[in-house]
């Protein structure tokens, strides 16, 4: 019943997004790590449920209607292609998302772009090509399970391709640290002169009433002398 009202939530947002999880935390064990970093997890798993699972649903489900559903070659190797190529969009959306919630700039995303996208992407096209091919011909039954047990897989080079090093973005993201860094000390800068003004300012004008109090009073003095 629920699946029928929510086909999105239940066929490809919670599958999904948990196949993208099982995919980062298989890729952690494969680097080496005894202990799984859960915040990267998290980042993969919310980029997944807001961006590339919803987006991989709607399109796929615009595919289905474009394509006729005759059971052809043509018609799988041209579901099986579209398909493929639109991971391109949802390997981008995982890039941005992940930096998004790092709360890196731009400057480091374009970085990260211009070395992992083009080989991320080939990568991409070619496993999900092959995958869809043994979806849609029907080697492999067509379900929700299957299609996350691809996932997973895949996931698994997608977060290696998201948290790796290299020298373009680590160069990036120290340049950025360092605006940072420059940008908080110029504002704590700031602060204290405005408090230092303030202060100074505050004392200039007690200073001032003082002595306007004083010369009032030897008005009054003056002014008693010569009655």
């Amino acid at each position: 019943m629920h699946v029928k009202r929510y086909p999105m939530l239940f066929k490809a947002v919670l599958p999904g997004t948990l196949a993208i999880a099982c995919g980062d935390m298989l890729c952690q064990r494969l680097e080496g790590k005894i202990e799984i970093c859960l915040e990267r997890t998290t980042r993969m798993a919310i980029t997944g449920a807001l961006i590339v699972t919803p987006s991989a649903y709607y399109l796929g489900s615009k595919i289905e209607r474009i394509i006729p559903k005759a059971n052809t070659t043509f018609t799988t190797i041209a579901k099986a292609g579209l398909n493929a190529t639109c991971s391109v969009f949802f390997i981008i959306g995982s890039f941005c998302g992940n930096n998004l919630l790092q709360g890196r700039g731009f400057e480091v995303l374009r970085a990260q772009l211009s070395e992992r996208l083009l080989p991320t992407a080939a990568s991409g096209v070619a496993y999900w090509t092959g995958a869809n091919l043994l979806l849609f011909s029907g080697v492999v039954p067509q379900s929700v399970a299957a299609t996350a047990a691809f996932s997973v897989l895949w996931n698994v080079r997608m977060s290696s391709a998201l948290n790796m090093k290299t020298p373009a973005s680590e160069t990036a993201l120290a340049k950025e640290e360092r605006n940072r860094r420059v940008s908080a000390m110029r504002l704590a800068v700031g602060g204290l002169q405005k408090e230092s003004g303030g202060g100074s300012g505050s004392s200039i004008s007690s200073s001032t009433n003082r002595r306007r109090g004083g010369g009032k009073a030897c008005e009054s003095q003056n002014t008693e002398l010569l009655q």
